[in-house]
Protein backbone atom coordinates (compact mmCIF):
# COMPACT_ATOMS: atom_id res chain seq x y z
CA UNK A 1 0.00 0.00 0.00
CA UNK A 2 2.76 2.50 0.78
CA UNK A 3 4.24 2.28 -2.98
CA UNK A 4 0.53 3.25 -4.08
CA UNK A 5 0.30 6.28 -1.56
CA UNK A 6 3.52 7.08 -2.82
CA UNK A 7 2.07 7.14 -6.12
CA UNK A 8 -0.71 9.48 -5.68
CA UNK A 9 1.44 12.11 -3.55
CA UNK A 10 3.96 11.79 -6.14
CA UNK A 11 1.02 12.58 -9.01
CA UNK A 12 -0.42 15.52 -6.50
CA UNK A 13 3.28 17.16 -6.29
CA UNK A 14 3.87 16.69 -9.32
CA UNK A 15 0.27 18.82 -11.09
CA UNK A 16 0.82 20.89 -8.12
CA UNK A 17 4.34 22.05 -8.70
CA UNK A 18 3.43 22.52 -12.81
CA UNK A 19 0.46 24.59 -11.77
CA UNK A 20 2.54 26.88 -10.00
CA UNK A 21 5.19 26.97 -12.44
CA UNK A 22 3.04 27.10 -15.07
CA UNK A 23 4.24 30.35 -17.13
CA UNK A 24 7.65 29.58 -16.29
CA UNK A 25 7.73 26.27 -17.75
CA UNK A 26 11.70 25.67 -18.70
CA UNK A 27 14.38 22.95 -18.74
CA UNK A 28 15.67 23.96 -15.44
CA UNK A 29 12.31 24.60 -13.88
CA UNK A 30 11.55 20.42 -14.39
CA UNK A 31 15.10 19.87 -13.52
CA UNK A 32 14.25 21.35 -10.41
CA UNK A 33 11.21 19.25 -9.99
CA UNK A 34 13.01 16.06 -10.64
CA UNK A 35 15.44 16.48 -7.47
CA UNK A 36 12.65 17.39 -5.66
CA UNK A 37 10.64 14.21 -6.50
CA UNK A 38 14.19 12.19 -5.98
CA UNK A 39 14.92 14.01 -2.39
CA UNK A 40 10.75 13.65 -1.22
CA UNK A 41 11.09 9.98 -1.72
CA UNK A 42 14.69 9.54 -0.42
CA UNK A 43 15.97 7.92 -3.91
CA UNK A 44 19.45 7.72 -4.36
CA UNK A 45 21.04 8.65 -8.31
CA UNK A 46 24.48 7.53 -8.77
CA UNK A 47 25.55 8.66 -11.84
CA UNK A 48 29.08 7.10 -13.45
CA UNK A 49 30.56 8.98 -16.41
CA UNK A 50 30.15 12.54 -18.39
CA UNK A 51 29.32 14.21 -21.54
CA UNK A 52 31.68 16.85 -22.76
CA UNK A 53 29.91 17.84 -26.24
CA UNK A 54 27.87 21.00 -26.32
CA UNK A 55 25.69 19.04 -28.75
CA UNK A 56 25.28 15.72 -28.60
CA UNK A 57 22.27 12.66 -28.87
CA UNK A 58 21.60 10.27 -25.49
CA UNK A 59 20.41 6.47 -26.66
CA UNK A 60 19.17 5.49 -23.02
CA UNK A 61 17.38 2.09 -22.30
CA UNK A 62 13.44 2.83 -21.06
CA UNK A 63 12.57 0.83 -18.28
CA UNK A 64 10.03 2.92 -16.49
CA UNK A 65 8.65 6.66 -16.48
CA UNK A 66 10.97 7.29 -13.82
CA UNK A 67 13.78 7.36 -16.52
CA UNK A 68 12.84 10.72 -17.44
CA UNK A 69 13.52 11.86 -13.99
CA UNK A 70 16.65 9.98 -13.76
CA UNK A 71 17.97 11.46 -16.98
CA UNK A 72 17.38 14.80 -15.09
CA UNK A 73 18.76 15.09 -12.16
CA UNK A 74 21.78 12.70 -13.76
CA UNK A 75 22.45 14.97 -16.86
CA UNK A 76 23.30 18.49 -16.32
CA UNK A 77 22.87 19.89 -19.94
CA UNK A 78 19.71 21.06 -21.52
CA UNK A 79 17.54 18.03 -22.11
CA UNK A 80 15.02 17.77 -25.87
CA UNK A 81 12.44 15.09 -25.95
CA UNK A 82 10.31 13.65 -28.51
CA UNK A 83 6.70 11.95 -27.61
CA UNK A 84 4.02 10.45 -29.37
CA UNK A 85 1.53 12.65 -30.73
CA UNK A 86 -1.47 11.57 -28.76
CA UNK A 87 0.19 13.06 -25.96
CA UNK A 88 -0.68 16.59 -27.17
CA UNK A 89 -4.15 15.91 -27.26
CA UNK A 90 -4.66 15.78 -23.24
CA UNK A 91 -5.12 19.75 -22.18
CA UNK A 92 -3.23 20.58 -19.53
CA UNK A 93 -0.15 17.95 -20.36
CA UNK A 94 -0.50 19.08 -24.19
CA UNK A 95 0.33 22.76 -23.48
CA UNK A 96 2.94 21.84 -21.07
CA UNK A 97 5.02 19.75 -23.75
CA UNK A 98 4.18 22.68 -26.10
CA UNK A 99 5.67 25.28 -23.41
CA UNK A 100 8.45 23.07 -23.16
CA UNK A 101 9.33 22.83 -27.21
CA UNK A 102 9.03 19.04 -26.84
CA UNK A 103 8.36 17.78 -30.67
CA UNK A 104 5.43 15.64 -31.44
CA UNK A 105 5.73 12.37 -33.43
CA UNK A 106 3.65 9.56 -35.24
CA UNK A 107 5.66 6.68 -33.86
CA UNK A 108 2.98 4.42 -35.87
CA UNK A 109 4.19 6.35 -38.72
CA UNK A 110 8.22 5.76 -39.85
CA UNK A 111 7.93 8.72 -41.99
CA UNK A 112 6.70 10.89 -39.85
CA UNK A 113 8.38 9.80 -36.60
CA UNK A 114 12.22 10.30 -38.74
CA UNK A 115 11.08 13.42 -39.99
CA UNK A 116 10.46 14.66 -36.61
CA UNK A 117 13.24 13.55 -35.53
CA UNK A 118 15.14 15.06 -37.95
CA UNK A 119 13.88 18.60 -37.81
CA UNK A 120 14.57 18.67 -33.87
CA UNK A 121 18.22 17.62 -34.48
CA UNK A 122 18.20 20.37 -37.09
CA UNK A 123 16.83 23.02 -34.64
CA UNK A 124 18.24 22.28 -30.98
CA UNK A 125 21.39 24.90 -30.18
CA UNK A 126 23.09 23.47 -27.31
CA UNK A 127 22.33 19.88 -25.21
CA UNK A 128 20.99 16.48 -25.90
CA UNK A 129 18.07 14.96 -27.75
CA UNK A 130 16.91 12.22 -26.05
CA UNK A 131 15.98 8.93 -28.11
CA UNK A 132 14.92 5.89 -26.17
CA UNK A 133 15.97 3.13 -29.35
CA UNK A 134 14.04 0.59 -27.55
CA UNK A 135 10.75 2.79 -28.27
CA UNK A 136 8.82 1.65 -25.50
CA UNK A 137 9.56 0.17 -22.04
CA UNK A 138 8.30 -3.46 -23.14
CA UNK A 139 10.30 -3.32 -26.10
CA UNK A 140 13.90 -4.46 -25.78
CA UNK A 141 14.24 -4.44 -29.77
CA UNK A 142 16.87 -1.75 -30.52
CA UNK A 143 15.73 0.61 -33.58
CA UNK A 144 18.40 2.40 -35.42
CA UNK A 145 16.56 5.75 -35.99
CA UNK A 146 18.47 7.60 -33.46
CA UNK A 147 22.05 6.56 -34.58
CA UNK A 148 21.05 7.20 -38.34
CA UNK A 149 19.73 10.12 -37.42
CA UNK A 150 22.62 11.25 -35.26
CA UNK A 151 25.25 9.98 -38.08
CA UNK A 152 23.36 11.75 -40.11
CA UNK A 153 23.58 15.18 -38.36
CA UNK A 154 27.31 14.57 -37.57
CA UNK A 155 26.54 14.37 -33.82
CA UNK A 156 28.21 12.36 -30.93
CA UNK A 157 26.17 9.92 -29.02
CA UNK A 158 26.14 8.88 -25.49
CA UNK A 159 24.87 5.65 -24.84
CA UNK A 160 23.01 5.75 -21.01
CA UNK A 161 22.31 2.53 -19.02
CA UNK A 162 19.89 3.20 -16.73
CA UNK A 163 19.26 1.22 -14.10
CA UNK A 164 16.81 -0.09 -11.23
CA UNK A 165 14.26 2.59 -11.84
CA UNK A 166 11.79 -0.41 -12.66
CA UNK A 167 11.68 -0.77 -9.26
CA UNK A 168 10.86 2.62 -8.41
CA UNK A 169 8.29 3.01 -10.27
CA UNK A 170 7.22 -0.47 -12.53
CA UNK A 171 6.36 -0.28 -15.95
CA UNK A 172 2.09 -0.50 -15.90
CA UNK A 173 1.89 -0.09 -12.19
CA UNK A 174 0.45 3.09 -9.87
CA UNK A 175 2.92 2.69 -7.66
CA UNK A 176 6.07 3.89 -6.61
CA UNK A 177 9.15 2.80 -4.25
CA UNK A 178 12.12 3.92 -2.92
CA UNK A 179 15.11 2.45 -4.14
CA UNK A 180 19.05 3.59 -5.09
CA UNK A 181 19.09 4.30 -9.13
CA UNK A 182 22.16 4.10 -10.85
CA UNK A 183 22.71 5.72 -14.56
CA UNK A 184 26.16 5.11 -16.60
CA UNK A 185 26.74 7.46 -19.52
CA UNK A 186 29.21 4.92 -21.66
CA UNK A 187 32.19 6.12 -23.64
CA UNK A 188 30.83 8.58 -26.90
CA UNK A 189 30.55 7.33 -30.10
CA UNK A 190 31.88 9.36 -32.99
CA UNK A 191 29.30 9.83 -35.69
CA UNK A 192 32.03 8.73 -38.35
CA UNK A 193 31.59 5.12 -37.58
CA UNK A 194 29.23 3.19 -39.81
CA UNK A 195 25.95 1.90 -38.44
CA UNK A 196 26.52 -1.42 -37.31
CA UNK A 197 29.68 -1.17 -35.70
CA UNK A 198 27.84 2.24 -33.67
CA UNK A 199 24.80 -0.09 -32.78
CA UNK A 200 26.80 -2.98 -31.61
CA UNK A 201 28.30 -0.10 -29.52
CA UNK A 202 25.12 0.78 -28.24
CA UNK A 203 23.81 -2.37 -27.11
CA UNK A 204 27.38 -3.10 -25.14
CA UNK A 205 26.80 -0.20 -23.33
CA UNK A 206 22.74 -0.91 -22.58
CA UNK A 207 23.31 -4.68 -22.32
CA UNK A 208 26.88 -5.61 -21.49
Amino acid sequence: MKGFFNYLKFCSYSVFYIFKHYNALDDETVRRWAFEVVKMFNIDVKVKGFIYDKRFVLLPNHESYFDIIALYVAIPQKLHWLAKKELFDIPFLGRALKKLNVSGINRNDPIDAAKGLIRLLKNFDEGGVVIFPEGSRRNKQLKDGGAVAAKKKKLPIYPVKIINTNKVMPAGKPVLYSHPVEVIVCEKIKPELDIDKIKQKVEDCLYG
